[in-house]
């Protein structure tokens, strides 16, 4: 009974890889920028070696400036949703893939050091058709923010602007 057991979860494994794997990235830029532009910076590119730091691995100026704030492969499955945990961060992606139409949405929530149960939430959604092994854009959310420091001499008001992607390729 136990080597049936082991066989079929060998099998299942097995099954996996032939099955051939997605790989999803949600990357923030420091600037405001468009979709296309980043598309056309990610052609000719292998999405697991641009997202293998925190900073994406580029020659490209675009992408070189991106953080990396999610990186999974996931089995190429109809549906899936997966959680994970890194540092103090918890992320949560669901996703479908059918008819080479893939729809994906990635939850982070971080907790913030003001006291017990707080926390931070940012989600972003997409989809796009996978093309081939090319990394596509599943979506893009641009973000304004201000930001204030004060020192003796007075305090300094700044706007932030983030541009947030969600990144998938086909392997």
């Amino acid at each position: 009974m136990i080597s049936l057991i082991r066989a079929a979860v060998f099998l299942v494994g097995i099954a996996s890889v032939i099955a051939g794997q997605i790989d999803v990235a949600w990357v923030r830029f420091p600037a405001a920028i468009e979709a296309a532009r980043i598309q056309t910076a990610l052609q000719g590119t292998s999405l697991p070696s641009l997202a293998d730091a925190e900073q994406l691995q580029s020659r490209n100026e675009l992408l070189r400036h991106g953080r990396v704030l999610f990186f999974q492969s996931l089995p190429e499955a109809p549906v899936w949703n997966i959680a994970t945990r890194i540092e103090s961060c918890r992320i949560q992606c669901e996703g479908s893939l059918r008819q080479g139409m893939l729809s994906l949405a990635v939850r982070r929530e971080e907790g913030i050091d003001a006291g017990l149960r707080r926390f931070s939430e940012r989600s972003q959604s997409g989809s796009a058709k996978l093309q081939g092994n090319s990394p596509v854009v599943l979506g893009v959310v641009v973000t304004r923010g201000r930001s204030s420091s004060h020192t003796r001499s007075g305090s300094e008001s700044r706007e932030n602007i983030h541009t947030y992607a969600l990144l998938a390729a086909r392997r």
